[in-house]
């Protein structure tokens, strides 16, 4: 048994053996049988929390904020 709250998902681009351009295609495809919270954690949510960050002014990881909230480059948000 996997535990889903530790699972990230990257495509390594741009390494030549990355998915991409095919990123979505095999994503949709690995993704099937898992529930939108599931893809969620995956996908998303569970590298905004290790790295503590947070969307759209929406804190992922409460106890891990400090004092200075920081924009990223790729439109992310970090406490840091």
């Amino acid at each position: 048994m996997c535990n889903l709250r530790r699972l990230l998902w990257a495509n390594d681009f741009p390494h030549s053996d990355s998915t991409w351009p095919w990123s979505q295609e095999l994503l949709a495809k690995h993704t099937a049988n898992l529930t939108e919270e599931e893809k969620n954690w995956i996908l998303h949510d569970n590298v905004a929390e290790l790295y503590n960050l947070v969307s759209r002014g929406v804190v992922i990881n409460h106890a891990a904020r400090s004092s200075a909230l920081i924009p990223t480059p790729t439109g992310w948000w970090c406490w840091c």
